[in-house]
Parts: C-alpha cells; structure tokens; sequence
C-alpha cells in the first residue's frame, strides 16, 4: 500500500494555466508516435467499449483547455514507452516519464483548468461498462500464481530528455 501512495504522490506534475504545454509521445523503442488510440470513459467510473484515435504529428499533443473533458486518457495495449511534458515551441523537455507499462492514463480533473497534469503508467484499469466477468477475467488484469512477485518500474527524469 504504501508504494502505490508513492507513486499517486509523484505523477501529478506542475502546469501553469497562463502557459500552452504539450505531450510529446514515444513508442517503446523511442520513435514519436503519429496517432494515439484513447478508450472513451462512459458514465460512473467505467471506460466504454469506444475509442478515438487522436492524430499526434511528430509525436506532439497539445494540452488544451478541453483535452480532458472527457475524463482521463486511457492509452492501452503498450502504445507508448515514454511520455515528456514540454512548453509548446520548446525543444527542451520539464519532465520526461519512461515506463513498460501496457496503459498509461493521461489526466488532469476535467473542466477544471488545473494547474497540473498526471502522467500515469497503468498495469490495470477500470472495469469496461459492458463486462460482467470476474475479476480474473477482467482486460489487463495482473495475476500471479502462488510464490510469483511482480515488480513494476518506471523512471522519472527532470530537464531535457
């Protein structure tokens, strides 16, 4: 318990609202990506069975006032490898997260204009609004067999990437 507060408490990253930022988005092997497929989350707390496929030229996505209207993005099946949190124009990257998780949330509270944004790698997520499995049956589940560890990592650099 104690790690994952740990991580809840370093994901979350300063943002200045009086400033444009962007994500720049890399696959696993560092290439920027050109699109993004985002799960649609639907009403109380599920993801919907939709997605959107969001155009990222050269890997950038701009944070705008209404990125995260509709809650967090939730980036599945390991599309990305590392996300940088940059000022639009700047080559220079404020804070660069690099992760082997399958998902990643990107969010800030929605209709809120936050003065941050959360870079989160994700090793599960919510239940989909259509299942009605069990929990072992549920999409990106992490199940260990008796005597197994699973040790999830991911790396956190400040300044350039």
């Amino acid at each position: 318990m104690q790690i994952r507060l740990l991580l809840e408490l370093v994901d979350g990253f300063m943002k200045p609202t009086d400033e444009s930022y962007m994500f720049k988005l890399y696959d696993k092997n560092g290439n920027p990506v050109k699109s993004i497929i985002n799960r649609i989350f639907a009403g109380g707390g599920c993801v919907s069975d939709r997605t959107e496929v969001i155009n990222t030229p050269d890997g950038v996505l701009p944070i705008t006032d209404h990125l995260f209207d509709g809650d967090a993005l939730v980036i599945e099946n390991g599309q990305l490898g590392t996300v940088a949190l940059a000022r639009e124009g700047s080559a220079d990257s404020e804070v660069t997260v690099r992760f082997s998780s399958p998902l990643v949330g990107l969010w800030s509270p929605p209709k809120k204009n936050a003065p941050f944004v959360c870079i989160e790698p994700w090793y599960g997520r919510c239940d989909s609004e259509s299942f009605e499995g069990d929990l072992s049956e549920r999409d990106h589940e992490e199940i260990l067999k008796p005597g197994q560890s699973f040790r999830p990592e991911y790396v956190i650099l400040f300044g350039n990437d």
